[in-house]
């Protein structure tokens, strides 16, 4: 019997317990007071000091980083956007950013490569001027020098004939002669 009322007794402890970690701890003026006194005076001291120092750095946040003296103006500033949705916004624009950057990279390198491709075949053209230019030089002053060739090669040749006509005449008047005689 003792055996069944020490088991009982247990049973009705861990049931006490765990209902009592079940309940919220009340919050009532002298449950704070209590927890208060309980607190050291350095305690607290030490935790509004940490309250300050992290409200300081959250209003010079506001002021220099967000550019708002206070809540409402910072509001004012959101123009009732989300402070996540202006970031996820700003990450599109970088994006788009960095997207166009490399575009017009991609477009510089083509037009040098045009450029220097146009560069290439304009010194070819010229070259080809200069080429044609010279031959064409080079064929006139030979058809100078043939033509030069052919007169001198006719006024030998004329020079020529007139001699032959000269024995040719000088034969006939010879035979004339010898046939007057």
């Amino acid at each position: 019997m003792t055996k069944n009322l020490i088991i009982i007794i247990l049973l009705l402890l861990v049931i006490y317990y765990y209902q009592k970690n079940q309940k919220q701890p009340a919050t009532t003026d002298s449950a704070l007071r209590q927890q208060l006194s309980e607190r050291s005076p350095l305690d607290l001291q030490s935790k509004y000091d940490e309250t300050v120092k992290i409200n300081k750095i959250f209003a010079s946040f506001c002021q220099n980083d967000i550019g708002g003296q206070d809540i409402e103006e910072i509001r004012t500033k959101l123009n009732g956007r989300k402070l996540s949705e202006i970031l996820e916004q700003n990450g599109d624009y970088e994006l788009e950013i960095d997207t166009l950057t490399r575009t017009k990279k991609e477009l510089e390198a083509d037009l040098l490569s045009q450029s220097n491709s146009f560069k290439s075949l304009q010194r070819e053209k010229d070259g080809t001027i200069r080429r044609l230019e010279k031959e064409k030089k080079d064929l006139q002053e030979f058809g100078r020098k043939e033509l030069e060739k052919l007169k001198k090669g006719s006024l030998d040749q004329e020079s020529e004939i007139e001699k032959e006509l000269e024995k040719m005449v000088k034969v006939i008047n010879e035979i004339s002669k010898e046939l007057d005689d």
